[in-house]
């Protein structure tokens, strides 16, 4: 149920999307949450993974735990989020949504889990993680944008590690990434004894190659993945596809 009392600032849009519908405050000039984590959270729905504590790893504006938890009423989720502003807008979120009691927000930094976490504390981690290199492209002057996209307070060895030290054994990691640093993520997962088991790619239409690649990977997991069918977001110039009309809850 929505809190009235939380309401939009005159720097602020209010955007509902999804069903069942969830209303989220952004900065009109800050970081705005993109397709991917609506994705994530439809992809981490349609693996059938049951778990019932669930840990964000840069939460933004608590984007993935609102959604998730207006479709799965039976889980708890804490989303970590480094940047003050974000943690706070996300906690404007939560009260927003009613979900106080499903959803809570801590501002901390991934790197010091340890510091603030007990060992083992969750059965999924999910996390639509910073992937451009710092010297991939040009910098956001914006600093919440280029802290959300490029490697720079983290990179993928930081929130690897992190996933790895809270998540119970047989728990699973759920990250969207890009799909040039595929080969580089797989790696890196390996190194951390991660293993992929499901994969799906993102396509912008269906003669492009892939724009993002999403993945659920075990804790020291056997080997074996499944490649799921590929998704298209456009039918034509902007015009979404069906699938993605669903997700966003558009029919």
């Amino acid at each position: 149920m929505q809190n009235k009392l939380i309401i939009a600032e005159p720097d602020e849009t209010l955007d509902t999307i999804s069903k069942p519908p969830v209303s989220i405050l952004q900065k009109k000039k800050g970081y705005r949450f993109s397709l991917d984590p609506v994705l994530l959270v439809d992809f981490y729905i349609s693996t059938g993974f049951k778990a019932h504590e669930i840990i964000d790893l840069g939460t933004g504006s608590g984007i993935i735990p609102i959604l998730l938890c207006s479709k799965k009423k039976e889980i708890i989720i804490k989303g970590i989020e480094l940047q003050k502003s974000l943690a706070k807008m996300a906690e404007r979120n939560v009260i927003l949504n009613g979900m106080e009691k499903q959803i809570e927000i801590i501002n901390c930094d991934l790197k010091k889990v340890k510091k603030n976490f007990p060992n083992e504390s969750c059965q999924a981690v999910v996390t639509n993680p910073p992937f451009r290199e710092p010297s991939s492209g040009r910098l956001n002057e914006d600093i919440e944008k280029a802290i959300a996209r490029h490697e720079i307070s983290c990179n993928i060895s930081d929130v690897l590690t992190a996933a790895f030290f809270l998540l119970k054994p047989g728990g699973s990691l759920f990250l969207i990434y890009d799909p040039r640093r595929l080969s580089f993520l797989i790696e890196k997962m390996r190194a951390w004894r991660f293993e992929p088991k499901i994969m799906r790619f993102v396509h912008s239409n269906i003669t492009s190659e892939a724009t993002m690649v999403m993945i659920s990977a075990k804790k020291m997991g056997n080997t074996g993945v499944k490649i799921l069918k590929p998704l298209f977001v456009y039918e034509k110039e902007k015009v979404y596809t069906k699938e993605i009309r669903e997700i966003y809850g558009m029919c």
